[in-house]
């Protein structure tokens, strides 16, 4: 299926699934029936940009029943708040990250992944971990849990990049998996630019990779549109030999 853009950043990339571009940080919108799961919410103030996306789809904001956070870092759940007050949707987070969500810890220490790029970009920030406007979430995620939405998501616990990453596994068209920062495509597979422990978001790809799924989404970088599982699964492999 061709990808096509439209006028507010808004892109079909499969059935009922939506790209939303959201400067440097992907969300994504499922439709289920006549209303809307949003994976992710972007940086705070991205909330009327997502407005207009989902306008550009022929739906309205107040559409959108559930908001799935993959985690708690500021550009992906800026404007979680602001959207549930909007919407009355319920969010949903892993359990490690609720914490976070709430006010209730500070965000925790990343490091850069290997590499000099890597290290200039997390030197100039551009993958902030900053404070964001506390909200409450309506439900905490487990490893493993379903979710009654558009005929069955999985949540998958995929710590490193953070303690509490969930992916969500979407049982439609051979797979769809929404992966967060789990990894990146921006250009070429690769580790997200900063992590709380790289070994351990090594560990959760390796346990993506055992799933199997046509298409995969990411926080930041383009989807794979097709034989997303098997091509994750031979970079696990490449990073293994290259580390030996």
């Amino acid at each position: 299926m061709p990808i096509i853009k439209s006028r507010s950043g808004v892109m079909e990339i499969a059935p009922d699934l939506y790209l939303l571009k959201l400067g440097p940080v992907n969300a994504h919108l499922v439709k289920d029936g006549q209303r809307l799961v949003l994976i992710d919410t972007g940086l705070a103030g991205h909330a009327p940009k997502i407005k207009r996306c989902v306008e550009e789809i022929g739906c309205r904001l107040t559409d959108i029943h559930a908001i799935l956070l993959t985690h708690s870092h500021s550009d992906h759940a800026g404007s979680a708040a602001e959207l549930k007050e909007i919407t009355g949707a319920k969010v949903y987070i892993g359990h490690n990250d609720a914490a976070l969500l709430r006010g209730e810890l500070n965000p925790r220490r990343m490091k850069p992944a290997p590499g000099l790029v890597n290290r200039l970009l997390f030197m100039i920030n551009l993958f902030v971990n900053s404070a964001i406007k506390k909200t409450v979430p309506d439900f905490e995620l487990y490893d493993g849990d379903q979710l009654e939405f558009a005929g069955g998501m999985q949540a998958i616990h995929v710590p490193g990049h953070c303690l509490g990453q969930m992916a969500f596994l979407w049982n439609r068209d051979g797979g769809i998996l929404f992966a967060g920062d789990a990894m990146m495509n921006m250009g070429h597979l690769g580790w997200c630019v900063a992590n709380e422990d790289l070994d351990t978001a090594k560990a959760s790809l390796e346990k993506i990779g055992k799933l199997e799924f046509a298409i995969a989404c990411f926080g930041h970088g383009k989807p794979l549109l097709s034989q997303a599982s098997e091509r994750i699964r031979n970079f696990c492999r490449r990073d293994v030999r290259a580390s030996l």
